[in-house]
């Protein structure tokens, strides 16, 4: 396990009106995303290693798009639970502690804040007292 155990992050990135988001969900929706933490990981924990720094100091950083919607796009779908699903093993198993929506849609954004934020927080803070 790879629990860093930082304090969790929340945040959104508002996509540019330049930029095709479509892109990224499709880049989303067909990428081993654990698997692709793991690998960057790595990458970073060496790098730390080799610069003389400690791999746990380190903060990890995962954006994504989400939809709240049954046919939305995006790494998270459907309800704040199934987020809290999807991100908690990020947090806990790959050491992300800073989490980005990344989307222009101010529902989405609401709830995020307002609903999934604080659920993976305590999801988490509950994983971290019973380890």
């Amino acid at each position: 396990m790879t629990d860093y155990g930082h304090d969790l992050v929340f945040g959104t990135f508002i996509t540019p009106q330049n930029k095709r988001p479509q892109d990224a969900v499709e880049l989303a929706r067909t990428t081993d995303v654990e698997s692709e933490i793991s690998r960057g990981n790595r990458i970073i924990d060496e790098a730390a290693k080799i610069a003389g720094r400690n791999p746990h100091e380190i903060r990890r950083i995962f954006d994504f798009h989400g939809s709240f919607s049954q046919d939305g796009n995006g790494f998270v779908q459907r309800s704040p639970e199934q987020w809290v699903e999807k991100l908690f093993p990020l947090a806990i198993e790959h050491g992300v502690s800073v989490f980005i929506l990344v989307g222009d849609d101010p529902r989405s954004i609401k709830r995020w804040g307002g609903e999934v934020a604080p659920a993976l927080r305590k999801a988490v803070a509950e994983e971290r007292g019973s380890s």
